[in-house]
């Protein structure tokens, strides 16, 4: 798979490893779908440490569940943001879930800390989208109902689900 470097040291100083993303789209890691990634419900959190190298100006996936590119496809995603068609969302957290009462695809706050660790959550919480950043709330959160549709696409670590797409540069 194009597999990361594992084993390197970690961002937790109690010795846990990280996962290094050199600059190389082929560097992932993939889940295959299952029970146990096919959340659904009324909510979902997902968090990451991160450790951020390069990339900006483009979009860097962090973890997303998707079953094509389209925004139908997806199920949910965080991601740090290009910029690309909105400048202003330049380097800063994206979260994206796909529910039965929609799809919303949010990014808020600051631009992330480069060469830096980051703690990065997106929360579903059944009633709207919120983006935290080193356990402060960033942005404004956006609405959105219903429960987390089912998804039986692969879930990648440090690449979109297509393969191809979004590289993530450092470590998560």
């Amino acid at each position: 798979m194009g597999g990361p470097t594992l084993g390197q040291p970690g961002l937790i100083s109690d010795g846990n490893t990280s996962v290094l993303f050199p600059q190389d789209a082929a560097k992932r890691v993939e889940i295959p779908n299952s029970t146990s990634t096919n959340i659904v419900g009324s909510a979902l959190t997902i968090g990451a440490w991160i450790f951020v190298t390069g990339g900006s100006g483009t979009d860097r996936q962090i973890i997303c569940k998707a079953s094509g590119t389209g925004a139908s496809s997806r199920k949910f995603g965080l991601y740090i943001a290009g910029g690309v068609y909105i400048p202003t969302q330049k380097d800063k957290l994206g979260f994206e879930v796909r529910t039965s009462g929609g799809h919303v695809d949010y990014v808020g706050g600051t631009e992330l800390n480069v060469n830096a660790v980051n703690f990065v959550v997106g929360v579903y919480n059944g009633n709207d989208l919120r983006i935290y950043v080193n356990g402060v709330l960033v942005g404004t959160p956006q609405v959105l109902t219903g429960t987390v549709v089912s998804n039986t696409g692969t879930m990648m670590i440090g690449l979109f689900s297509d393969g191809t797409s979004s590289p993530f540069y450092g470590r998560i």
